[in-house]
């Protein structure tokens, strides 16, 4: 699963972004990305957070409001059949840039906290977003994290991983055709670096 990741970004990234963007002929306003240049910043569930789509840069509210919870990822295997999931898997796609994400590996009543990351200071999740309804009634822009089932070294710390989008696939991911729409289904897991937290970063949980 992604229940929490982390961003910070470098001016050499925020031109990483744009030429993405450019390639899917979006719109790009610098200022959306300004904040991360300050400092790291730490996203949850129900927070605001930045990411890509075929229209450009967004921020958006991070999961599906369902009842009173939060539908945050959303399962690969299932995508295309569930209600709440099939329209925007097929048609509204996006790019989630993060440092690194963590993950809680639980060894009978103990839990461990890792910080994954991967070669690369900047990365990207797959995801899906829609128009949504708050408890409030009113509309908003959500996103959900695409999971699939966890590969390699990931296994011994979650079943489940965040779908991370290769370079050379970032652009054919947002720019779904009927074609190509299920290749996301295919792609491999990338070399994730596992750091296990200590101290008081250990006993946070969020």
């Amino acid at each position: 699963m992604c229940g929490r990741f982390k961003l910070g970004i470098s001016m050499e990234d925020i031109l990483d972004i744009e030429e993405i963007l450019r390639q899917v002929e979006a719109n790009i306003k610098e200022n959306t990305l300004s904040p991360y240049l300050v400092k790291e910043i730490d996203f949850y569930p129900g927070s605001q957070a930045p990411l890509l789509t075929s229209d450009g840069l967004k921020v958006m509210h991070w999961g599906f409001p369902l009842e009173k919870k939060l539908v945050f990822n959303a399962r690969s295997e299932t995508l295309f059949e569930k209600n709440m999931f099939k329209v925007a898997a097929k048609s509204r796609r996006c790019l989630i840039p993060c440092t690194l994400f963590y993950e809680w590996q639980t060894t009978g009543k103990e839990k461990t906290k890792y910080e994954i990351e991967t070669k690369d200071s900047l990365f990207y999740l797959g995801g899906i977003y829609g128009k949504t309804i708050d408890l409030k009634g009113n509309l908003m822009d959500s996103f959900a994290i695409i999971t699939k089932a966890s590969q390699g070294d990931m296994v011994k710390i979650h079943h489940r991983e965040p779908l991370v989008v290769p370079k050379q696939n970032l652009v054919s991911f947002l720019k779904s055709t009927e074609e190509n729409q299920e290749e996301f289904l295919k792609y491999a897991s990338p070399e994730f670096i596992y750091h296990p937290m200590e101290g008081q970063k250990q006993l946070s949980l969020f």
